[in-house]
């Protein structure tokens, strides 16, 4: 069995899954990564969701791993109950890093955030306005 590079953490917070991407990441371990988020993605069936999504502990990813976060774009495009995700960052570079590397990113609502509480009062803002919307 091939071991994989980087840890993830998923918590589901409400409507709001909180991913953070710790350590180095290889191709497998962004795989996994993947993996996890859709997992909970699916746990929500017809309900609204954000991705809070923290950098704040990344180290890097290899290219190939970076070509794995492409699935999960490509997942949350076709996603109708997806809402938006915000980044959370602290380092302008692994940012700009991720947005050359992860190119269908910019078809999806994304906000920047350096402090996690200010984020989460975002993503439900986020989700209230879509429920909104759609009971117009």
């Amino acid at each position: 069995m091939l071991q994989h590079h980087g840890i993830t953490e998923v918590i589901l917070n409400g409507n709001i899954i909180e991913v953070e991407l710790i350590g180095g990441f290889d191709e497998l371990g962004m795989r996994a990564s993947v993996d996890k988020v859709i997992e909970n993605i699916t746990l929500l069936k017809d309900q609204p969701f954000c991705l809070l999504i923290s950098l704040t502990r990344l180290i890097g990813c290899t290219p190939e791993g970076y070509l794995e976060l492409e699935r999960i774009d490509q997942y949350l495009d076709q996603a109708p109950y997806f809402v938006c995700k915000a980044l959370l960052a602290t380092s302008q570079l692994m940012i700009q890093i991720a947005q050359v590397w992860v190119p269908n990113a910019e078809k999806q609502p994304v906000h920047l955030f350096s402090e996690r509480e200010k984020a989460i009062v975002w993503l439900n803002d986020q989700i209230d306005a879509w429920r909104t919307s759609k009971e117009n």
